[in-house]
């Protein structure tokens, strides 16, 4: 097992606090989990989401919800 986390991180915020974050290595993986986040927190205006991906070193944002510019 590594130490290292995952190439792709979720994270959830809620009224700008961080309350969750995610790591996987697999990107259907990570995916399914910002699918089902943002079924679960569609209804909270207050909630935020963002896909990203590491690679080399730097996150490059991959999916966000609510829709904004990447």
């Amino acid at each position: 097992m590594s130490d290292q986390p995952g190439r792709y991180h979720l994270s959830l915020t809620i009224d700008g606090a961080r309350v969750l974050d995610g790591w996987w290595d697999d990107a259907d993986t990570a995916d399914r989990k910002f699918d089902g986040m943002r079924k679960e927190h569609e209804a909270d205006d207050r909630a935020r989401l963002l896909l990203t991906e590491w690679d080399d070193g730097r996150e490059w944002p991959l999916r966000a919800w609510p829709a904004r510019a990447l």
